[in-house]
């Protein structure tokens, strides 16, 4: 998809399935927690990390409380 030449990219259908691909491999709880720079201090880590779990586990509950009967 980066390559210079143009005619040597996958066309949009082509790239939506690599992506498909790509996503049924990953985790969700991965796809759900924030993104983390390399070199963060320790604690910058843990307080975000915190913050991060809090949201993954409202949405986990959300989602589970949605599938409850009515």
């Amino acid at each position: 998809m980066t390559r210079p030449d143009p005619t040597l990219r996958p066309n949009a259908e082509e790239a939506f399935a690599l992506w498909k691909g790509i996503r049924d491999t990953v985790w969700n709880i991965n796809m759900e927690w924030r993104p983390r720079p390399r070199r963060e201090h320790p604690v910058e880590t843990l307080i975000l990390d915190s913050i991060s779990f809090r949201q993954f586990f409202m949405f986990f509950a959300k989602s589970l409380v949605e599938r409850l009967p009515a």
